[in-house]
């Protein structure tokens, strides 16, 4: 087995222990080296070992990232001999962009891009399952579970919002029907089975949009995406499953307290969306709007009309303390990956972070489109799935400190990493159809 294959295999095993164990999973190891700090020297000794493809440097994609962990680290090593383990901490935000160029370029090395549906096929289904039981177990007995040692945290920790970025991914993968088209050889998925994964999906939505908006709004938006390129496709193998659990929930009024005055119910989610859409009565809900908004107009005001335009206020400050808005939970961030970026890199790291986000969509939805004129409809469903998981991510670190953390910035860079490779394949393979119908000198179609 290749070493490229190998990192890949390690690199899922790091991406599912985020997923399904969440910010349990991202205290593994010993403080202050954990085990996403260990999988990153391991994958340096990757690139050192000189096990990748050098095709990865003919993105675009992977210039901007350089551009953005170049002046990432431009703002966090003058800040080090002050702040020390904190500026390290906080630059994570850009420092697991590495992520993305050594995943990228294993999946070159290996040519395994086609692998990454089929892995995602197969454990999608444990997710669905597994996930809502351990975030329900951590709502309701998470003060009574083992923590990890110096800390507060539990072994079993899952934050509806991160949970509800991997149920829309899932549902992306679900409405474009890549579920049935990636399937290992010999397996077939029943009408039933179907079904049920649709069934246990809106239970881990409701779960998750009961206690997080931004997760709620990260789902909605997945489907609302799907259904822009899959109008009808199929939409009745998803009506029906919702209707069912939503009027099962409101029928029988099932609620789970989870704390804060919330509940797990179909009612909760209503009002979740009246939160977002109108002015709400609920306190609970407007409580923690009203500090965030306020929070943001500072950095908003002092870096894009201030004195902190061009380099920020730098890795390694409490911008909760220097903004007034510390409290007992100690985040240090606004609740915003966004702004976050903004407030620490100023302008500079803001435009490089949204010239990216903007040239993956670019790059996604050329893809998509030069697929479908070569009749590789599956191929060009995997950019819109893409384009979903990627705006599920988007969302939800607009609402919370997901990108700051391994368990969403580790998932995120994959994310992209897959992407470059991907787009790179697929305008390799694009470039030999045009050659081939131009009849030049014949060339064997390239592969993903």
């Amino acid at each position: 087995m290749s070493v490229s294959r190998l990192y890949l295999i390690a690199a899922g095993m790091l991406l599912i222990g985020y997923a399904v164990f969440n910010k349990g999973f991202a205290y593994v190891g010993v403080a202050p080296i954990f085990i996403s700090e260990v999988f990153l020297a391991f994958s340096f000794f990757l690139i050192l070992a000189g096990s990748y493809s050098s095709r990865v440097f003919g993105s675009p994609l992977v210039w901007i990232i350089i551009l953005f962990i170049s002046w990432g680290a431009i703002r966090t090593f003058p800040y080090i001999q002050e702040y020390g383990m904190n500026a390290l901490r906080d630059a994570v935000v850009w420092g697991y962009a590495f992520y993305a160029i050594f995943i990228a370029a294993a999946l070159l090395q290996g040519r395994l891009v086609g692998q990454v549906p089929r892995w995602f096929s197969t454990w999608f289904p444990w997710f669905l399952v597994i996930a809502p039981i351990l975030y329900m177990m951590g709502q309701l007995i998470g003060d009574r579970l083992p923590k990890w040692p110096g800390t507060e945290t539990s072994f079993i920790h899952m934050k509806p919002g991160d949970m509800a970025v991997h149920l829309a991914g899932v549902a992306g993968f679900l409405g474009l029907g890549l579920h049935r088209r990636f399937l290992r050889p010999g397996e077939r998925i029943s009408q039933v089975k179907e079904f049920s994964l649709w069934m246990i999906w809106g239970i881990g939505v409701i779960a998750a949009g009961s206690r997080n908006r931004g997760g709620m709004l990260s789902v909605f938006l997945a489907c609302s995406i799907v259904l822009l390129f899959k109008p009808m496709g199929r939409l009745n193998r998803v009506i029906l499953p919702a209707l069912i659990v939503v009027f099962i929930g409101l029928a029988f009024d099932i609620r789970i307290p989870v704390g804060g005055d919330r509940y797990f119910s179909v009612q909760q989610i209503l009002d979740n969306i009246e939160s977002v859409v109108s002015k709400s009565d609920k306190t609970q809900l407007t409580g923690t709007a009203s500090w965030r908004l306020e929070w943001w107009s500072k950095i908003y005001q002092e870096t894009v009309h201030g004195e902190y335009f061009w380099d920020g206020r730098g890795y390694g400050v409490d911008l909760s303390k220097v903004h007034n808005f510390a409290d007992s939970t100690r985040n240090r961030s606004p609740h915003n990956g966004h702004l976050t970026i903004l407030s620490r890199s100023g302008m500079p790291g803001l435009v490089l972070w949204v010239v990216f986000l903007g040239l993956v969509g670019i790059l996604l939805l050329q893809g998509y489109f030069r697929m479908r004129s070569l009749g590789q409809y599956d191929l060009a469903d995997i950019n819109v799935w893409c384009l979903v998981y990627m705006s599920a991510f988007m969302v939800n670190s607009s609402f919370d400190v997901y990108l700051e953390g391994p368990q969403g910035g580790i998932w995120f860079w994959a994310l992209m990493g897959f992407v470059i490779a991907l787009t790179e394949e697929q305008r390799l393979l694009y470039a030999q159809s045009m050659a081939s119908l131009r009849s030049e000198p014949r060339t064997s179609p390239g592969r993903l």
